[in-house]
């Protein structure tokens, strides 16, 4: 039998055929060492480490198929796309479950849900509120007050009202507050009606 496998073995023909398969075989091997690292970085899963062990794996392998180059340079190119198709297996059972950015748009949603669930619910007793309630109807805990200038509800520690751009801290001087007005105008009432009362007064007397 090896008398008749010498021959075609050191053919130029199956050499050269050997040699294609082995090329082809080892790119392919690099090729799936290079799609291990781009799916690692992905993931957050230590790219660099699992790029430095593939490219280990592919030269350990190539140097034990120099051993058996009986038939050509296939062995080695075999050998090495093997040895990778090991590591692939064992990369695929410890690599993060789900790529890095579906793992931050699932934290940002989860992050939106939750702030949304507070918006909804009295930070002190739970009850359920609206996102214009001043108060709490259940704990009478202060949850918004009203801007100083537009009167719409705003959380009490912005500085700033998001609807008419009016600091809390110094209300425009171009207008005044809704609840200026009403302050003036009961002010005015009250002096209007203190006036009268003094008039009724004097005509008594």
């Amino acid at each position: 039998m090896a008398d008749i496998l010498n021959p075609i073995i050191q053919s130029k023909a199956f050499q050269f055929a050997s040699l294609v398969i082995g090329i082809i075989t080892l790119l392919l091997a690099v090729a799936l060492v290079f799609w291990a690292w781009r799916d690692a970085r992905r993931r957050g899963g230590r790219d660099i480490i699992w790029v430095i062990v593939g490219a280990v794996v592919i030269v350990v392998a190539a140097i034990v198929g120099f051993r058996f180059t009986t038939y050509g340079f296939a062995t080695v190119g075999l050998i090495a796309l093997a040895a990778v198709l090991v590591y692939l297996i064992v990369y695929s059972l410890v690599r993060p479950g789900e790529y890095l950015a579906d793992a931050r748009e699932r934290e940002m949603s989860l992050r939106l849900l939750e702030a949304e669930l507070d918006e909804k619910a009295c930070p002190s007793c739970g009850a359920g509120v609206e996102p214009d309630f001043l108060i709490c109807p259940v704990c009478n805990i202060t949850l918004r007050r009203p801007c100083e200038f537009c009167g719409r509800p705003i959380k009490v520690k912005w500085k700033t009202c998001p609807y008419c751009k009016a600091h809390q801290a110094n209300v425009p001087a171009a207008g005044k507050s809704r609840a200026g007005k009403k302050r003036e105008r009961a002010a005015g009432t009250g002096k209007h009606s203190a006036g009268a009362a003094d008039d009724v007064a004097l005509s008594g007397e």
